[in-house]
């Protein structure tokens, strides 16, 4: 788990990182509960490599652990 977390951050993962920091950040602020978890959502994505975030929802190269 701390090797996913740690590794192959992308563009775009530290785009959704941005985004989702940001979209908190405002949704805590103005108390708006849908804009915090869809926030969560984000930030999950980026942070545990998870969904488009990682970049394997293009093309057929999903990478699936276990696999040798």
């Amino acid at each position: 788990m701390k090797r996913r977390v740690l590794s192959n951050w992308s563009f775009l993962r530290l785009l959704y990182a941005v985004m989702g920091a940001g979209l908190l950040y405002y949704s805590v602020t103005e108390r708006q509960w849908l804009g915090i978890i869809i926030a969560l959502y984000f930030l999950a994505m980026c942070v545990f490599a998870i969904g488009c975030a990682t970049g394997n929802c293009v093309g057929d190269e999903c990478e699936v652990e276990g696999n040798s």
